[in-house]
């Protein structure tokens, strides 16, 4: 489970979240591998210009044995005990699409920095998401696992994408008594939440996507797993 950890040092910046620490760190570590996820033509997403649909689905640990390719990758692991996102956060997805998100999550949690914000949910079709099949817009501040946080700078070359979903905690009695052996479908042998939502892509551009919950170790909780590229660190290339 993620160490407690002091104030979050991303800030909130005209309803931007940016996690400054993360993004330094995009560009010097080695990138994980490229998952992309194809687009479906439509005609039938109701959104003006969007023109296909995709599905992207992730999972979120509280350490990062389930990751193999992290174990051997050079210069990215190992880091057994890290949090981390996977099957890998470097994703690529198709532009102008109505992209329908399922995130697993395995890990326990604590009470987030800046409840009255990253505890809801920002910049999904409709505002709102599914947990566990119920539909919601915001989860217990004080049992948050992680966040999926879509971000870039301003710029003149691409438009700007925010995305920020909340993810609920497994309870700690849940996680400390397993009901299931771990399999390659449940490596922990506990029950997980499930999250879906969905948000559209615009046009092609670069986008940091990250964790804004301080889940790693050093400056205050914002280092090792949280900005190290590959773990709770990622990039989204919507081409």
């Amino acid at each position: 489970m993620k160490p407690v950890v002091g104030a979050l040092t991303a800030v909130v910046l005209g309803g931007v979240v940016v996690g400054g620490t993360v993004l330094a760190f995009h560009g010097a570590a080695p990138k994980p591998p490229l998952m992309v996820v194809d687009g479906v033509s439509s005609t039938s997403t109701g959104i003006p210009g969007v023109t296909k649909t995709a599905e992207l689905k992730l999972e979120s640990y509280p350490d990062s044995s389930p990751i193999t390719w992290r174990r051997t990758n050079g210069g990215v692991g190992p880091h057994p005990g890290w949090v981390s996102y996977g099957p890998t956060t470097n994703i690529q997805l198709p532009a102008n699409a109505l992209v329908t998100v399922t995130i697993t999550n395995y890990d326990g949690g604590e009470p987030i920095p800046n409840p009255g914000y990253l505890a809801s949910v920002h910049g999904t079709v409709g505002g709102d998401m599914t947990v566990d099949g119920q539909p919601a817009t915001s989860i217990d501040p004080s049992h948050v696992g992680h966040t999926f946080t879509i971000h870039n700078y301003p710029s003149d070359t691409q438009q700007n994408i925010f995305v920020s979903v909340p993810l609920p905690a497994v309870a700690d009695d849940v996680s400390s008594n397993p009901t299931a052996a771990p399999s390659a479908s449940n490596p922990y042998g506990w029950a997980p939440h499930v999250v879906t939502f969905k948000f559209v892509t615009k046009g092609p551009g670069e986008y940091a996507w990250n964790c804004e919950f301080p889940c790693g170790g050093n400056y205050a909780g914002m280092g090792e797993a949280m900005s190290s590229y590959g773990y709770m660190s990622g990039v989204i290339h919507v081409v």
